[in-house]
């Protein structure tokens, strides 16, 4: 028997993992910058791939491009930007696993 997927969009089963948003993103960046710069940072790197980063739900694609600009940022940003990556990229591709893409 198939398992079916939950309408509940923010996780995916029977990973678990919890959609990323752009709260799980900043939060991340606040450990490291904290809350002032983390915003600064969060909303240049929105602007360059043009995504709001207000949105209630954006999706991982877009917060992995965003993430990808965060690159161009001092060592400490970037590295941070690498954990988000690997964060983001787990999620697709376990999200697209879970739904036999």
């Amino acid at each position: 028997m198939t398992e079916q997927l939950p309408d509940r969009p923010d996780a995916a089963p029977p990973f678990a993992l919890q959609r990323p948003t752009h709260t799980l993103v900043l939060e991340s960046l606040e450990r490291y910058l904290g809350l002032e710069e983390a915003a600064e940072v969060w909303l240049a790197a929105c602007r360059v791939v043009q995504i709001d980063p207000e949105a209630e739900q954006t999706p991982a694609r877009d917060l992995l491009n965003a993430v990808g600009a965060l690159d161009a940022s001092d060592q400490l940003v970037a590295t941070c930007a690498t954990g988000l990556r690997i964060r983001l990229m787990s999620y697709m591709i376990l999200a697209d696993k879970q739904q036999g893409a």
